[in-house]
C-alpha cells in the first residue's frame, strides 16, 4: 500500500500467489499525474530583469545571440513529450536548443507530455531583444558635394577639422530590433549638455528607420564642440560623440582638413596680398 505515491513510485509491481494448486502472477504499472514545466535556460538568465521596465506577459527575455535552451521538465521520464510553436514548426524531445537566438525564435511555446494516466502542458511566452547599438563601422555616404562634410558619431576621440561655411551632416547608424530612439545633444561651453535645439535654422535632424542624421548648416565658429548621439531602447542604451572644431585656427595655421580642397592656400594668398598692400599702400 503506497500511503503517499510520488514520482520514484513509478514502476511495474508484481504479485504472486502460491498454494498447493499452484502458482498465479499478476503484474500492475503505476504511474503519477503528468506534472510538467517549460523553462528556459541560458547562462545570462532572463534578460526580462535587464530591462528597463518587464513587458507584460511574458514568461523569459533574450537577447539576438544568447545561448538559450528551452528546457521541458516532466515527473515521468517514460511520458511522450512534444514541443510546438505556435506560429509554426515543433520539434520532439525534451530540450529546444536557440543557439545563438535567432530574431526570428520570438513567440509562445507549447510543451505537451503524454502517458497512460494522460496528458498535461505548460505553455512559454519567449521576447527576444537585439539592443540599439551604435554602428561604428558602417560605411557612411560620401559628400554630396564639395561644400559638404561628413561625420560618424562615436569614431574618433580626437577633434575632426571642418572648413566654416561648409554643409556638416553627422551620421548615427545604428543596429537593433523593435523600436530604439535616437536623439543629437550637445555639450555647451559650461559643460552642460542639452539637446539640440531643431527650431535653429542651421540644424536639422532626419531620423528613418536605424539611421539618425544630423545636418549643422552652414557651420561657423559657434557651433564648435561635441555632439553626441544617444540611441535608447527597452533594453539597452549607447552613445557616440563627434568633436568638431576649425580646421584653421589662424590664416596660416596646419590647414589640415582644407588642403586637400585648396581653401588654405587661398587664404594664405589673400593675406599676403593684403598684406603687400598695406605696406604699399
Amino acid at each position: 500500500m503506497f500511503l503517499r505515491v510520488s514520482a520514484n513510485d513509478t514502476d511495474v509491481y508484481t504479485c504472486n500467489a502460491s498454494n498447493a494448486f499452484g502458482t498465479s502472477t499478476a503484474s500492475s504499472r503505476v504511474k503519477v499525474r503528468l506534472n510538467v514545466s517549460l523553462v528556459g535556460v541560458n547562462p545570462q538568465g532572463s534578460r526580462c530583469d535587464q530591462l528597463k521596465r518587464r513587458p507584460p506577459g511574458v514568461d523569459y527575455c533574450a537577447f539576438v545571440g544568447d545561448n538559450l535552451t528551452l528546457s521541458c521538465r516532466v515527473n515521468d521520464p517514460q511520458a511522450t513529450t512534444i514541443i510546438y510553436k505556435y506560429e509554426g514548426g515543433s520539434s520532439r524531445g525534451s530540450d529546444v536548443s536557440l543557439t545563438p537566438v535567432p530574431s526570428v525564435a520570438e513567440g509562445r511555446y507549447l510543451y505537451n507530455a503524454t502517458n497512460d494516466c494522460g496528458n498535461s502542458s505548460d505553455m512559454l511566452n519567449l521576447r527576444v531583444y537585439d539592443p540599439a547599438r551604435i554602428d561604428r563601422q558602417q560605411t557612411l555616404p560620401p559628400p554630396a558635394d564639395f561644400n559638404e562634410e561628413v561625420f560618424g558619431a562615436g569614431r574618433s576621440d580626437e577633434p575632426i577639422n571642418v572648413t566654416f561655411g561648409s554643409s556638416v551632416k553627422l551620421f548615427c547608424p545604428f543596429t537593433g530590433i523593435g523600436q530604439a530612439n535616437a536623439t543629437w545633444l550637445r555639450e555647451q561651453p559650461d559643460g552642460f549638455t542639452a539637446e539640440i535645439n531643431t527650431s535653429l535654422a542651421v540644424f536639422f535632424m532626419n531620423n528613418t528607420g536605424n539611421m539618425s542624421v544630423l545636418t549643422i548648416s552652414p557651420f561657423t565658429e559657434e557651433f564648435e564642440g561635441t555632439y553626441r548621439c544617444t540611441t535608447t531602447s527597452i533594453d539597452f542604451d549607447d552613445a557616440g560623440d563627434v568633436v568638431l572644431q576649425e580646421a584653421c585656427d589662424d590664416i596660416i595655421g596646419t590647414c589640415e582638413h582644407l588642403v586637400a580642397k585648396g581653401y588654405c592656400l587661398i587664404y594664405f594668398i589673400k593675406s599676403l596680398a593684403l598684406g603687400a598692400w598695406f605696406v604699399n599702400g
